[in-house]
């Protein structure tokens, strides 16, 4: 976390992470009950949404995202995969950019 994260930034992530300073999760068990809770859950559950969206949206549209075979065993490999996302994220950009915009009826961009 300290080489990914600079001061003050975190992610945000489901029930299965452990709460870290740099990483924060819904409210779990018995603390979830409290009405500020429930809202906070609420609201962390929408980014999630929105996240999981996003990922299968940027999936449709690539298909070499939907099952990238990138065996991860050292950093080099780790970095080709980040690489990759990250080309596909800047040519989605490009395309969006030359195009004029996200095509609305775009079954992918609706779901």
């Amino acid at each position: 976390p300290r080489i990914g994260f600079a001061h003050g930034e975190f992610m945000w992530a489901d029930s299965g992470y452990a709460l870290q300073p740099w990483c924060v999760v819904p409210f779990k068990k018995l603390l979830n009950q409290r009405p500020e809770n429930k809202t906070f859950n609420y609201y962390l559950s929408r980014v999630r949404v929105k996240s999981e969206h996003t990922m299968g949206y940027l999936k449709g549209c690539f298909g070499s995202l939907q099952s990238l075979r990138q065996q991860i065993s050292c950093p080099r490999d780790h970095k080709l995969a980040v690489n990759w996302i990250t080309v596909c994220l800047i040519l989605h950009n490009l395309i969006i950019s030359i195009e004029g915009g996200i095509d609305e009826l775009d079954p992918f961009y609706r779901e």
